[in-house]
């Protein structure tokens, strides 16, 4: 049986045997909570049959950029008492240039993305001398975010990608601090491979409005819903005209466009 209380996750579990000799009895009671500055609990409390003893049990992990710290400890009605430390963490290449890196997470089983960051000054698509590398940038993985926004080289990793099941690499638009300067494009799909890290290159590009007014033929306003299709046929923005036919798309990306109803 599982539930959820607020930030309290519980776990039942039961055992119970029907038949049989020598079978054993066993009753859980498991609650995850999450703490502060990426730290975790989880508390037990269990019964066996077979040595007809109660157990109680507390762990608490806290993850840190390069490693992640497990304690626990745990008492049982029969006297005996166990506790522990772990360290877990992973080691690669660095992507940025040479190096070891080291991760909290296990490099060797999950996909990494390298996600490039610049202000595409002339909306080529390709970062070109003079064009700038954009800091403190957060880079989005579907529903997830790096842990860290991009420094000053323009770069981010994301880590723990689930092999082999493709994610939108993006930009967290209100990271970037201008309202006239938004992503080229909503993403790039990545399928990542455990142990590969998949570099992207994401590029920032300033906007401008598209207004106008739709009306009938021989005059006369119609309000209407309208989409602006980008040069590739994907549908960029919707808008809704007024009573009086007027429209406006804002934060049009620089490029080629048009409209339809």
């Amino acid at each position: 049986a599982n539930a959820r209380l607020g930030r309290l996750r519980l776990r039942g579990e039961a055992h119970v045997a029907l038949a049989g000799q020598g079978q054993a009895d066993r009753l859980a009671l498991v609650g995850e909570w999450a703490g502060r500055r990426d730290s975790e609990w989880r508390a037990e409390l269990g019964y066996e049959s077979m040595p007809g003893r109660g157990r109680a049990g507390l762990t608490y992990t806290r993850r840190f950029r390069a490693f992640a710290l497990t304690g626990f400890a745990e008492a049982a009605t029969d006297g005996s008492v166990a506790a522990g430390l772990g360290i877990s963490l992973g080691f690669g290449p660095d992507p940025r240039g040479g190096g070891v890196r080291f991760s909290r997470e296990p490099l060797a089983s999950t996909g990494q993305v390298l996600a490039t960051v610049f202000y595409d000054e002339n909306g080529d698509g390709r970062r070109e001398a003079g064009e700038r590398l954009a800091k403190d940038v957060v880079i989005t993985a579907g529903n997830a975010s790096a842990p860290d926004p991009t420094g000053g080289d323009g770069t981010a990793i994301v880590d723990g990608l689930s092999p082999f099941r493709p994610v939108l690499i993006g930009v967290d638009e209100l990271s970037i601090g201008n309202p006239l300067v938004r992503p080229a494009q909503p993403g790039v799909v990545v399928t990542p491979r455990p142990g590969v890290t998949t570099r992207v290159v994401l590029p920032l590009v300033p906007t401008g409005e598209i207004e106008g007014t739709l009306v009938r033929v021989g005059g006369g306003p119609v309000a209407a819903t309208l989409e602006l299709i980008d040069a590739e046929g994907r549908v960029r923005q919707r808008a809704s005209a007024d009573f009086d036919g007027y429209f406006l798309f804002e934060a049009v990306p620089y490029g080629s466009y048009h409209i339809r109803l």
